[in-house]
C-alpha cells in the first residue's frame, strides 16, 4: 500500500506544525472525454457508478505508482483529474519526461466498458 501523505508533511503534522510552503514542479492530469463517458454510465444507475469508480481506480493506480517512482505525490483528486507535485527544484524538462511516461501508462492500459 502506498503512503499517500508525503513523509515531510507527516513530520510537520507530528510536530503540530500545520502551515508551510513548498516549492514544487506541478503536473495537472485530466482524462479527456471522461465527462461524456460518466454521463453515459450514470444512466445505468448504481452499476454504472461502480464502473466509473473501477475505471478511475484502475486508471490512476499505475499513474500514482509512476509518480511515486519519480519522488512526486498527488496533492488532490478532482473527479477524473489530479494535481501531481514534485517537491524539488526539478527542471521543466524532467517534468516533460515524467508526463511523457504517464502518457505511456495510459496508452499501455486502455480501458473499455461493456456499456
Amino acid at each position: 500500500m502506498l503512503n499517500l501523505i508525503p513523509s515531510f508533511i507527516q513530520e510537520k503534522f507530528r510536530n503540530r506544525d500545520f502551515h508551510g510552503t513548498i516549492e514544487a514542479g506541478v503536473l495537472f492530469l485530466d482524462i479527456s472525454g471522461f465527462t461524456p463517458l460518466t454521463d453515459t454510465l450514470m444512466e445505468h444507475g448504481k452499476e454504472g457508478a461502480e464502473v466509473v469508480s473501477t475505471i478511475l481506480n484502475t486508471t490512476f493506480q499505475p499513474i500514482i505508482r509512476t509518480v511515486h517512482q519519480y519522488g512526486g505525490f498527488v496533492s488532490s483528486f478532482l473527479g477524473d483529474a489530479i494535481y501531481i507535485l514534485f517537491p524539488d527544484r526539478r527542471p521543466a524538462s524532467d517534468l516533460c519526461v515524467i508526463a511523457h511516461e504517464i502518457t505511456g501508462v495510459f496508452q499501455s492500459h486502455p480501458r473499455k466498458t461493456r456499456f
